[in-house]
């Protein structure tokens, strides 16, 4: 699967790209419409880092203290792992610097075969702050529970694709973006 930020101008998410957390989600269905497998699905109050996915593609900046845990203040943070998608070098298409986009591959755990993939849907989420600051915040006093738990997540207008058997590889159907290989 490749991502990219073509249109924004600027690595994405920006801003305060320590405190964002944006990811993309993706599901695999069979014929039957059973899910095959899935990365990214996160649950209301949960940030995408604890779920333990090793195929979790998140677009955020790392950052820690000087003793390795993680910052949520951008006072207490000692390094940055910037893990955003990279800003495009150029809009010409016959530029070799126009692919600047991450690409994440995703195994098939405990399938025999690809071919019982019939479906696959993929989503980008992003909420503007971790419920981990979140949480420091109401501990601190500093933030009202009752506005922590109003923060929303939001789905990427334009960035959803499905890739369907059915229309691989034919290019004419509406959101086959997904690489069918």
């Amino acid at each position: 699967m490749r991502i990219d930020s073509i249109s924004v101008g600027h690595r994405w998410p920006s801003g305060a790209a320590q405190d964002r957390r944006a990811w993309l989600e993706v599901k695999a269905y069979n014929s039957r419409g059973e899910l095959l497998f899935s990365h990214g699905d996160v649950l209301p109050g949960q940030d995408p880092e604890d779920l333990g996915d090793t195929g979790l593609l998140g677009l955020w900046d790392r950052t820690a203290k000087t003793d390795g845990t993680p910052a949520h203040f951008f006072w207490d943070v000692a390094t940055v792992d910037p893990q955003t998608l990279r800003s495009p070098v150029t809009l010409d298409k016959n530029s070799s610097a126009f692919d600047h986009s991450t690409t994440v591959s995703y195994q098939a755990e405990g399938l025999a075969n690809f071919a019982n993939i019939d479906r696959i849907t993929a989503k980008v989420h992003i909420r503007p702050l971790s419920h981990a600051l979140l949480n420091d915040l109401v501990g601190s006093g500093d933030l009202a529970a009752g506005i922590a738990t109003q923060l929303k997540t939001l789905d990427i207008v334009g960035a959803d694709s499905e890739w369907t058997a059915l229309t691989k590889g034919t290019g004419t159907a509406l959101h086959t973006n997904c690489n069918p290989r």
